[in-house]
Parts: structure tokens; C-alpha cells; sequence
């Protein structure tokens, strides 16, 4: 298995480190959501399905939450990518 594929050595630097962090924070992520997203969804064709329900507040929190971080989190190495394409294209080295 190869660095990019998951398995860090012992000589893991910074941005290795924060990869492996960002995986295991993703796959959390996509755990909650996906339990929160059920929760309320069967919470739904049930009669406790109000707006003062506290459950349903925090199963809609949860989901929120989980969801936007780890849209986020999907997004750092396109970004970090993208930044590095345009610093190559202003860079002025041929």
C-alpha cells in the first residue's frame, strides 16, 4: 500500500498527517450524516414529527453540520491542487 493510498510511514510529515486526518474526519463525517439523514427521515412518518420536538432539532443539527464539513473536507485537495496549478501557471518557470 502506497502513501496515497492510506498508510502513512514513520517519516509522516505535515501535510501526510493532515491527509490522514482529513480521511478519518471525512469518514465520520459521512457516518453522522448519513445516521442523522435516516434519523429524521424515519422520524418523519411518525407523529413525533414536530417543530418542538428536541430530537428532530438535533438530528437536523447533526445532519447540517456533518454535511457542510465534510463538503468541505472533499474539497481541500482540489483546492490545494488548484492553488498549486495556478501558482505554476504565474510562476513564470518554464
Amino acid at each position: 500500500m502506497t502513501t496515497s493510498e492510506g498508510s502513512v510511514g514513520v517519516e509522516e510529515n505535515g501535510l501526510e498527517g493532515f491527509e490522514r486526518f482529513r480521511r478519518r474526519l471525512s469518514w465520520v463525517c459521512i457516518a453522522v450524516f448519513t445516521l442523522s439523514f435516516a434519523g429524521l427521515l424515519g422520524l418523519s412518518a411518525t407523529v413525533y414529527w414536530t417543530s418542538d420536538n428536541p430530537c428532530i432539532t438535533f438530528l437536523d443539527r447533526a445532519w447540517r453540520i456533518s454535511g457542510f464539513t465534510g463538503l468541505c473536507l472533499w474539497a481541500v485537495p482540489y483546492v490545494v491542487r488548484g492553488a498549486r496549478w495556478v501558482g505554476e501557471v504565474f510562476s513564470g518557470k518554464s
